[in-house]
């Protein structure tokens, strides 16, 4: 969710121990490499003055909720909502850590929270899309990720969410017509082939299938930039 190259936090923290931004760097780098327990310890040795700022705390949350400690993540995220109440990723990555959590609805109800706020955040609507999969409102979960991926087409997770839950329902057209747009945009920015869906599945989601979907979109939260 914090991208930064992972190569640059533990040069910076030996040039200067006592820099925030450079303890905050470790901490990064360290949790895009999945080491959370090291990237914990490296974000609390900030300041008490640099452990109070929201990117510091949203990395906190984000940190806690992949430990599974709930609590203290949800915690984190409230005080960087706090003091950037308009900032789409702090909802976000609060609904997410809920998520991780098992808890739906409450996951949909900070995203509604950063609806007020951000009415055209791709990221939230990208999150109630995710929601509404879970909760079994197939249509609506739809007409979320669609909105997402019209705000966020420069990320390829928009449309990768958008054709599982197409290929999950049995929806052979739109599945191909988003694999299709998926590639034509991959083309023009040169990248790498799209792979093709998966074979289609139900046109009923089952519960096992509903949490299958929450576990790809989670890790295509992760690569989120």
């Amino acid at each position: 969710m914090l991208p930064r190259a992972a190569t640059q936090g533990a040069p910076a923290v030996r040039a200067d121990p006592t820099s925030d931004d450079a303890k905050y760097n470790l901490a990064n780098s360290y949790f895009q490499l999945r080491d959370y327990g090291r990237a914990l310890e490296a974000v609390l040795r900030c300041s008490r003055e640099g452990e109070q700022d929201g990117a510091t705390q949203s990395l906190l949350g984000d940190i806690y909720a992949h430990l599974g400690r709930t609590s203290e993540s949800e915690g984190a995220f409230e005080k960087a909502i706090a003091k950037n109440p308009d900032n789409d990723q702090g909802y976000l990555l609060l609904a997410l850590a809920e998520l991780r959590a098992g808890n739906a609805a409450a996951a949909g109800q900070a995203l509604q929270r950063g609806l007020q706020h951000t009415p055209d955040s791709g990221a939230i609507l990208w999150g109630l899309g995710d929601v509404c999969v879970l909760e079994g409102a197939d249509d609506r979960a739809e007409s979320y990720l669609r909105r997402a991926l019209d705000l966020m087409p420069e990320w390829r997770g928009s449309y990768q969410t958008l054709e599982m839950l197409y290929v999950q329902t049995g929806q052979v057209q739109k599945a191909k017509e988003t694999l299709d747009l998926e590639a034509r945009v991959s083309r023009e920015k040169g990248r790498l082939p799209v792979a093709p869906p998966e074979p289609l599945k139900s046109h009923v989601l089952s519960a096992e299938a509903r949490r299958e979907f929450l576990q790809k979109a989670l890790t295509l939260a992760d690569d989120m930039e």
